[in-house]
């Protein structure tokens, strides 16, 4: 965002430099397991994400395992298990490339 001085700063009033690591790496998962593409490699990390997070508030203020960290690091696992990407997604025909097919664990 700019503002009237033209300075360019976040909507928190912090530089966007900061903020731009944590932005992309949530548009590149999300894109991911929209497509479908290396939906493995997405739950795997994802859910270690999730589960670094969930670490920062111990011990927990409310319930530790209805946390929505540990939810959506279930749900994560859930869609890399079920190979949601193959049904709804690009996931078929990303396994047909010859790369993927040459390294399983991109699938």
């Amino acid at each position: 965002m700019t503002r009237i001085d033209g300075s360019a700063h976040g909507t928190s009033g912090t530089p966007p430099t900061t903020t731009h690591g944590h932005a992309s790496s949530d548009d590149e998962t999300a894109v991911a397991l929209l497509a479908g593409i290396g939906l493995r490699i997405t739950a795997v990390a994802g859910g270690i994400l999730y589960v670094m997070m969930w670490t920062v508030v111990l011990p927990p203020e409310n319930n530790p395992f209805l946390d929505d960290h540990l939810i959506n690091a279930a749900v994560l696992a859930g869609l890399a298990l079920l190979g949601a990407g193959r049904i709804w997604g690009l996931g078929k025909a990303w396994e047909k490339l010859p790369i993927v097919r040459r390294q399983p664990w991109l699938k």
